[in-house]
């Protein structure tokens, strides 16, 4: 005799690991067909009939012992006569070869995953473990083992009818991973008990499990294109993110909310590629940052550590497109930019969301032109700060009308170059310029008691004192006169715009070099104080954007 064994793999040979079959009854039977002995398997399928004669038996299984379904796999005459095999017994002989092996027909198995959403269900393309170690066990032995497949799929055949139980080798398993799903609930985690009818394939003996890192930040609109997240620039919603694993396989999407915010969760550690779908961004859109850098835009790796969740896998984009014009002084109020109207510089002008987060800021200059680049296409509205528009200036043009005076809301296309926002003022008529002789001597007619020159305050009673001394070719002296009185100039209601930014220039010219400074024709400090000396000379006479007083 010997054993009657559950041949799992079916290779007719008794592995290691293979158990026997208790319970099977074996009838030994002599020459003439007559039943002599039978015996019942166990202690690990084994049985065995003693004190036969030297002679030739026939050892046969009885079929209806054998668990339902079973197919013969091996016995030690071969399969021709199935079930039975015919031994010769010598004198005292020890035959203990005389094995039977079986097989089932039933199978059971699937899948292990990756529950990226964690709701113990497989969703779309969220992907399988791969090269984990699965157990197929029956009470404690463990019948065979298996690998998962890239994909995930484990499966084990040839199985009798019975209770199983299926265990994940978690040591196998990505680090950081929790049990989301298992057949029989994830109270017992990792293992899984189930039956099996004969013949019967069970393919929903499903392990479920989740990561508990994340990553993600934000994508967002760079506006002044310098890869940082200034206060003010908003996220740009709607834009679909691709998350592939170091295979590049899929494993899934998500799409920015209000603020541009994503984020990917319930991650193992590992090396992870996110990618914005280009087709999702606004038209015309230029990348300006991302994390590796935007030699290859809009994708980048992510390597995630054990216990680390990031939130730096950040998105900058910009547009193409451009809105803008000018600011001017609409002199006859008739709104329209008519030849010779000037153009107000030193205004300052911003650019805001439709919501008023506010983007950027530009000061005109030139003819006060103005422009907003880099633009995603949109509504902007933009807005003249009223506190740097001369004294008095009331608004007579914008781009959506006065009703909300200083304001105007634009919209741009990809690409679109916009030259038709403009904002035109006007103010009362000027009071006129009076040159340094008339503040010199017309002190009741200053606005202020004091003035600042080049940093330094002085009384009005000092200021009239340098003006009435003779430069003696010192231009310190000289441009301390026309700053004064272009400074007086403006500060009684005259149009600043042509003469502002020579002041600027002129008083920090100043700042070192106070009058009495001696200053002469031969020095580069002269040479540079010339044009701004000029052009404060003819503003205080009337020649430039402001009438003389007469």
């Amino acid at each position: 005799g010997d054993r009657v064994w559950y041949d799992i793999n079916a290779n007719s040979a008794q592995d290691l690991d293979e158990i026997g079959l208790n319970g099977v009854t074996v009838e030994l039977i002599d020459g003439s067909g007559n039943v002599l002995r039978s015996a019942v398997t166990a202690g690990d399928g084994l049985y065995g009939f003693a004190g036969l004669l030297a002679g030739t038996y026939t050892v046969r299984v009885n079929t209806a012992t054998l668990p339902a379904g079973a197919v013969q796999t091996y016995d030690l005459d071969g399969l021709a006569t199935a079930h039975r095999a015919t031994a010769t017994v010598a004198t005292a002989q020890n035959l203990t070869t005389v094995d039977f092996g079986y097989r089932g027909t039933g199978s059971l198995g699937d899948l292990l995953w990756l529950d990226l959403n964690a709701n113990g269900f497989q969703d779309g393309s969220e992907p399988g473990l791969n090269g984990v170690s699965v157990e197929l066990l029956q009470g404690s032995t463990v019948l065979a083992a298996t690998t998962t497949s890239p994909a995930g799929l484990y499966g084990f055949t040839n199985l009798l009818a019975g209770t199983y139980s299926v265990r994940v080798v978690t040591s196998t398993l990505p680090p950081g991973l929790i049990a989301t799903f298992d057949l029989d609930g994830i109270a017992t985690p990792h293992i899984a008990a189930l039956s099996l009818a004969a013949g019967q394939t069970r393919d929903d003996v499903d392990f479920g499990y989740t990561g508990t890192l994340q990553f993600g930040d934000r994508v967002w609109f760079d506006y002044d294109a310098n890869g940082i997240q200034d206060t003010g620039e908003p996220g740009i919603s709607g834009v679909t993110l691709e998350l592939r694993n170091s295979s590049g396989t899929l494993l899934s999407t998500t799409v920015t909310g209000a603020n541009g915010l994503y984020s990917f969760i319930n991650l193992p550690p590992a090396t992870y590629r996110v990618t914005i779908v280009a087709a999702t961004l606004p038209a015309g859109s230029v990348a300006t940052y991302d994390l590796d850098g935007v030699a290859t835009p809009r994708t980048t790796l992510v390597v995630l550590e054990a216990d680390q969740s990031r939130t730096d896998v950040d998105f900058g984009e910009r547009g193409n497109a451009s809105l803008g014009d000018r600011v001017w002084l609409d002199a006859n109020t008739n709104t329209l930019q008519d030849v010779g109207e000037t153009g107000l510089n030193g205004v300052t002008v911003q650019l805001l969301t439709t919501s008023g987060g506010l983007l950027g800021s530009v000061v005109t200059a030139g003819n006060g032109n103005y422009t907003f680049s880099n633009l995603l296409p949109g509504t902007y509205t933009v807005r003249v700060v009223s506190s740097t528009l001369p004294a008095g200036s009331t608004p007579t043009y914008d781009l959506d009308g006065l009703a909300t005076a200083h304001t105007a809301n634009a919209a741009v296309s990809a690409g679109q170059n916009r030259t038709d926002v403009d904002f035109g003022y006007n103010y009362p008529s000027s009071p006129g310029t009076g040159t340094l002789g008339y503040w010199k001597t017309h002190p009741q007619a200053w606005p202020v008691a004091n003035i600042t020159i080049g940093g330094r305050v002085y009384t009005r009673d000092q200021a009239i004192a340098i003006l009435s001394t003779p430069s003696r070719g010192d231009k310190s002296i000289d441009m301390f006169h026309q700053l004064v009185a272009a400074k007086l100039n403006v500060l009684i209601g005259n149009n600043p715009s042509c003469i502002s930014a020579t002041i600027a220039s002129a008083d920090a010219w100043m700042v070192t070099r106070p009058p009495g400074s001696n200053i002469k024709a031969s020095s580069s400090a002269w040479t540079q104080a010339s044009p701004w000396h000029t052009q404060l000379d003819n503003y205080n006479n009337g020649l430039l954007c402001a009438p003389h007083r007469g």
